[in-house]
């Protein structure tokens, strides 16, 4: 788009995450895309604290793919101990239907079939390198 002379803002989704950028950085400057997480979000108290122990435990930085990863054993987690020390699988799945979640990649609610409806971050590339802009809450 740059390169046809727009220089207005472009957004973009969550495959924006990893982007192959050009040497002229500036061409990023007004682009904005929606992912699950930022290492600099400070909105969210748990964000610094998986940051910690995530490089204490593996010895590098995080990314959208670990806060992933770690949200999903706690969800899972929250659902085995509400299903029940006998749960079937059905019991589980149906601990998830409904369940509202609070976790690294943000606070949300599983509708019952499953579906979330849930905050996400935005981010704003600066220098070539992006940056937390915001966090959007569904209505």
């Amino acid at each position: 788009a740059r390169s046809v002379g727009f220089d207005g803002i472009i957004m973009g989704p969550d495959g924006y995450d990893g982007l192959k950028l050009t040497d002229d950085t500036s061409v990023y400057n007004k682009v904005y895309y929606t992912t699950h997480y930022s290492p600099d979000d400070t909105s969210n108290g748990k964000v610094q604290d998986f940051i910690k122990s995530f490089k204490d435990a593996n010895g590098e930085d995080t990314n959208t793919f670990s806060a992933l990863a770690y949200d999903t054993i706690y969800m899972l987690k929250q659902a085995f101990e509400k299903a029940g020390k006998n749960a079937t699988r059905e019991d589980v799945r149906n601990a998830v239907a409904g369940m509202s979640f609070d976790g690294v990649t943000g606070s949300f609610t599983l509708d019952k079939g499953g579906s979330p409806e849930k905050s996400v971050i935005v981010l704003e590339y600066k220098d070539g390198k992006p940056a937390y802009n915001s966090t959007v809450q569904p209505n």
